[in-house]
């Protein structure tokens, strides 16, 4: 009985090495990729750059957007972002902006006799 499970953990073993050995193989590819995209941005930057300096320098502006596009940073916030007009006191980060599903911890406060009102953000 013991010889076959050494040999399943023999297998497994294996198994687990191959797809170390995979996953290794995988982001050694993705690291590629990423510089090789990367290097293609800087290319693009550096074109859009040499147009600004010798046209118009708003192209200027428009190779920092760019690049900080490629690189995820819009800078801006979402544009259906809604300020929130509820709080819990006991826990600051629990904010509602009162649309959708009423949240649980709200829902909590006024199943026991709480009004939503008592919870409204002031400015």
């Amino acid at each position: 009985m013991s010889i076959r499970l050494d040999k399943k953990l023999n297998k497994l073993s294996e198994k687990m090495e191959q797809l170390r050995q995979e996953m290794q193989a995988l982001e050694a590819q993705k690291n590629a990729k990423l510089t090789i995209e990367s290097e293609e941005i800087k290319a693009i930057v550096k074109t859009i750059q040499a147009l600004a300096h010798n046209n118009d320098e708003n192209l200027a502006s428009v190779a920092t957007l760019v690049h900080k596009a490629c690189r995820g940073e819009t800078g801006s916030k979402k544009p259906n972002s809604l300020a929130p007009k509820y709080r819990d006191p006991m826990e600051y980060n629990n904010t509602w902006t009162g649309r959708g599903i009423e949240p649980l911890w709200l829902q909590r406060y006024t199943s026991n006799g709480r009004k939503r009102e008592e919870f409204l953000i002031k400015n």
